[in-house]
């Protein structure tokens, strides 16, 4: 059995390369990932499908960078014990599609910027994302400037604080559906929608939003 239980900054700086096959690693111990494919700038292909992640408490900044991956599989990845997922695809610049729909996110806390500047993104599927303990989602889908839609009704945000710049920049968007979120202990909502020039329509179910203290330029930029 393996004993190394960290993988922190691992491949961190590895700006030359360009493919990574991991199917041989024994990360059934690891419990922290942080930081661990951070800006590896020519990576282009990584196969991750033998990692075992059920112990792993820490993915933040886990792709951060990886601007010419254009697809990643992470159905086998299993992240029920992880409380951060920040800035786990930032700048993933080429990134096309990703399926998320087996991640557990019941213990995540953090989510900030996860999709920040993924301006290639078009599909990403959160279906199974119910992030009733997440404390900050600021700038999640920031400059996701390519995508048309997103599945949401399964987030449960009774317990965020953080909303700003949500989906600031997402200019391809034209309906969103947050009938399931939770307003009630959100305090910042600036920049919510800035810049979403496609958007027609939103749903929502209750807007109990009575500790919000920042709302500037919440719809700035809404043409549509």
């Amino acid at each position: 059995a393996s004993s190394v239980n960290s993988m922190y900054q691992t491949f961190f700086g590895c700006f030359k390369i360009k493919s990574l096959d991991l199917r041989n690693f024994d990360t059934r111990e690891v419990t922290s990932m942080f930081q661990m494919f951070l800006n590896c700038f020519e990576l282009e292909f990584l196969d991750l499908t033998s990692f075992n992640t059920e112990k792993v408490d820490d993915m933040f900044n886990m792709f951060y960078c990886c601007q010419k991956l254009k697809s990643l599989d992470l159905s086998n990845f299993r992240t029920s014990s992880v409380t951060s997922m920040a800035y786990l695809f930032k700048d993933c610049s080429l990134l096309e599609s990703i399926d998320l729909s087996n991640f557990g996110v019941t213990n995540v806390h953090y989510m900030p910027l996860m999709f920040c500047n993924c301006k290639s993104l078009k599909t990403v599927n959160l279906s199974n994302f119910i992030a009733e303990n997440v404390w900050f989602i600021d700038n999640l889908f920031h400059n996701c400037t390519s995508l048309k839609t997103i599945d949401l009704t399964n987030f449960k945000t009774s317990s965020t604080s953080g909303m700003g710049n949500l989906f600031l920049g997402c200019e391809s968007i034209e309906y969103l559906d947050l009938s399931s979120f939770d307003f009630s202990s959100v305090t910042n909502m600036g920049n919510m929608f800035s810049r979403c020039h496609s958007l027609i329509s939103i749903k929502v179910t209750s807007f109990n939003a009575i500790k919000v203290e920042f709302t500037d330029n919440m719809f700035n930029g809404c043409k549509a």
